[in-house]
């Protein structure tokens, strides 16, 4: 059974005429570290490691459908899309979006109340705290045991500021949609808290994991490292700089 077969429709059907099936998403890799990248957009560190889920897609009975899970095809894959936001450490916050400080006035001297009234009216340049490809297309690939999936890589994400965070993901089936229809969430999944540090206090990268390599080894854009990467010597930093990111051989 292939994905056409089991999701294809006729134009104008609806929703509920398309069989019972329900989603779920599965992190495989969670979010662990970042550094923030500030509002210079400069130096800009990805979230480490790169976090990864899993499409899950179950029958009326909540019985998981093997078939559909592991043999969707890139065709069928590239239909669906999951979206990552950012939020609060408990999940109950979203923090997608960050004052930039430097757009709100300080007070220059003794006399910053009675100048109010000439300051500037502007207000608060608002900012994007997650930056980056917040949305990933289905990939249909194995994981690092060999086994088929659709899985969705977020490998270019960053956040501006220091804090405690986890990523919300959202699943949308863009072929599960009427026309002029707004997209329907129809899965979600919250990570594990992952901290945000300042470039002082950054421990460094963590080495690639083997579901990392196993991506990147059937074509997906990661950055693979042998090795993690903390914090040392300046001449140790140099020397690694020079070793070039690659999976094990």
């Amino acid at each position: 059974m292939d994905y056409d077969d089991f999701f294809r429709s006729k134009k104008g059907s609806s929703s509920k005429s398309r069989g019972k099936k329900t989603f779920d998403l599965e992190i495989i890799q969670h979010p662990l570290r970042a550094r923030m990248c500030g509002f210079g957009g400069k130096d800009r560190r990805p979230i480490d490691p790169p976090p990864a889920v899993k499409l899950l897609v179950y029958d009326e009975n909540s019985e998981p459908i093997e078939q559909v899970n592991q043999l969707l095809d890139e065709t069928a894959s590239s239909k669906m899309i999951v979206s990552v936001s950012l939020f609060s450490e408990d999940g109950a916050k979203q923090c997608d979006v960050v004052i930039n400080p430097s757009s709100v006035p300080t007070p220059q001297n003794s006399n910053y109340n009675n100048l109010t009234a000439v300051m500037s009216l502007n207000e608060p340049q608002k900012m994007k705290n997650l930056i980056g490809t917040t949305v990933s297309p289905g990939y249909c690939l194995q994981d690092e045991k060999k086994k088929f999936g659709t899985f969705f890589i977020f490998n270019d994400l960053s956040v501006r500021t220091e804090g405690r965070f986890c990523l919300k993901f959202s699943f949308m089936n863009l072929e599960d949609q009427l026309e002029h229809e707004s997209y329907k969430i129809l899965a979600q999944k919250t990570s594990k808290p992952f901290d945000v540090y300042s470039a002082k206090n950054f421990p460094g990268m963590t080495g690639s994991t083997e579901l990392s390599k196993s991506f990147f080894n059937q074509g997906v854009r990661l950055t693979i490292r042998k090795h993690p990467r903390t914090k040392l010597s300046n001449l140790q930093s140099e020397e690694m700089e020079n070793e070039e990111d690659q999976p094990d051989t």
